[in-house]
């Protein structure tokens, strides 16, 4: 179940962060980026800095958590 939620999440960035990007270029604001969802240790594992044990997650958590402390998301819901 981690693994689907975190793929979502992680292609959800990615095409938000390109739509970011792109508005704020043509408008010059600066815009919030909020991510949410609905299980929770993979809100544990963003925002508490918790683990998982499968190898193959680790770096794509590892990618949002930066991300995170990097202030480019704003939230995680």
């Amino acid at each position: 179940m981690l693994a689907l939620e975190l793929y979502g999440i992680v292609y959800g960035f990615n095409i938000g962060a390109s739509i970011k990007a792109t508005i704020e270029k043509m408008l010059g604001i600066s815009l919030p980026m909020v991510i949410c969802t609905d299980l929770r240790s993979l809100y544990d594992c963003l925002v508490k800095l918790g683990t998982t044990q499968e190898k193959r997650l680790i770096i794509d958590i590892m990618c949002l958590r930066q991300a995170y402390e990097r202030r480019e998301i704003t939230k995680v819901k």
